[in-house]
Formats: C-alpha cells, sequence, structure tokens
C-alpha cells in the first residue's frame, strides 16, 4: 500500500516518490526516513497489541499456551492510531492533540470509497471501548511490558526473537550459498543466534520504541485549516 500520513499534519495521501510531500501542509519527507518510523510503529502494534490480545485470549480460554501463532501485519490505519498514541505516550503531546489527530484519521477513513469493508476489519477505529483498550496496551508496551502475566510476556518474547532470528538466518543462507566452510558458519550462525537471544530487551528498545526526541518535531501542523 503506498498509503501514508504526513507527521506534521496527519493529513493521509497517496505516494511512492522517494521524496514524499504532504498535499495539504507541504511537508517534506524521504521515503526511507518515513519507512524507518512506520517500521518502528508497526513492531509496536505486533507485539504489544495483536500478540498480546490473541495471547491473552488464548490463555483465558484454554488455561495455558500450548501453541506459537504467526500474526499478519496490522492494517496501515492502525498503525496511524498508534503513532499518535505514542507521540502523547512519549512526547509532549496533550490528550487533546492525540484525540484531534485521531479524530481527523477517522474523519479520512470515512471519506474513503472503501469504508465499509474497512469498518468491518477496523472495529478498533469505531468502537470506543476497543480504541482505548489499544492505547492501553501500546502505553504498556512502552511502560510496564516486564509486568504482563509470565505466560503471556514469555509468548511475546520468543515471537520477537524468533523474528530477529528469521532475518538474521537469510544473511547466513546467502553467505552459505556463496562460499565459506560449512563449519565456520555454522559457528558464526551459532554466536548470532545466541545475541539474538541475549540482547533481546536492547532490541526492543533500539527497533520498537521511539525515544521523546523523535516525535518532539511531530504534529506541529495538526490545526493547519488546508490540512
Amino acid at each position: 500500500m503506498n498509503n501514508r500520513i504526513c507527521f506534521l499534519c496527519a493529513t493521509i495521501y497517496k505516494s511512492s516518490n522517494d521524496i514524499m510531500t504532504c498535499p495539504s501542509c507541504g511537508e517534506k519527507i524521504s521515503k526511507t526516513e518515513y519507512e524507518k518510523v512506520l517500521r518502528k510503529v508497526s513492531r509496536s502494534v505486533r507485539y504489544g497489541w495483536l500478540y498480546r490480545k490473541v495471547y491473552e485470549k488464548c490463555l483465558q480460554e484454554n488455561g495455558e499456551l500450548n501453541t506459537r501463532l504467526c500474526l499478519k501485519e496490522a492494517p496501515e490505519i492502525i498503525n496511524f492510531i498508534a503513532l499518535a498514541a505514542i507521540s502523547g505516550i512519549i512526547g509532549n503531546i496533550s490528550t487533546d492533540i492525540v484525540k484531534k489527530i485521531i479524530s481527523k484519521i477517522k474523519v479520512q477513513i470515512n471519506q474513503r470509497k472503501s469504508r465499509h469493508s474497512e469498518q468491518d476489519s477496523l472495529n478498533i477505529i469505531y468502537n470506543e471501548e476497543e480504541m482505548e483498550k489499544f492505547i492501553k496496551y501500546i502505553r504498556e508496551f512502552y511502560e510496564c511490558f516486564d509486568m504482563l502475566e509470565e505466560p503471556i510476556k514469555k509468548a511475546i518474547y520468543e515471537e520477537i526473537i524468533v523474528d530477529k532470528i528469521s532475518t538474521s538466518l537469510e544473511k547466513y543462507v546467502r553467505l552459505f550459498t556463496l562460499d565459506s566452510s560449512i563449519e565456520n558458519l555454522n559457528q558464526e550462525m551459532k554466536e548470532q543466534l545466541c545475541k539474538s537471544v541475549i540482547n533481546i530487551n536492547d532490541y526492543i528498545e533500539s527497533e520498537m520504541k521511539f525515544k521523546p526526541n523523535d516525535v518532539i518535531d511531530f504534529w506541529k501542523n495538526i490545526d493547519n485549516k488546508k490540512s
């Protein structure tokens, strides 16, 4: 999908250009920088919301977690809402501004031709209770993830490790195809896998969570009448 959200005025627009320009406020951003931000947001949503919600339901229904799942990414609109929520959680964005951003996203979704199918799949947008739960889970992912129920936390950590290791393994598969003895490659793979497990908390902090300075300039044009 080529839907983008302007980080200054929350206008949703389409672009696949290397340098993208918001049609409402004129803000420019490189595609690389934009995707870097959204990639971090999507990870917060994936592990802080999607996996937690599913595993909590499984634990409640079965009393244990004896399976692991591979969930698809959240719809991009959910990531847009998560970015607004995160800006309020870690930045100096007021609750009123966060609500204004989310309201603007809702208005734009309602104006889209595909809004009926989106309403079916994006219940979070149209259900206030679900929206509050979503923001609560994103906040807890940032502030107190270690305090989750142990089976839930363990399952989510395992998902993060598997996804991280999968990315590393792709590199080593390519290396093995090109070169090197299997003995040396295996040792390098073992070392990398150990690092993936040992450094998982550092990975979460660096690759899934924003710092306040990351969003300090966001949403400055949210009251721009043209947007």
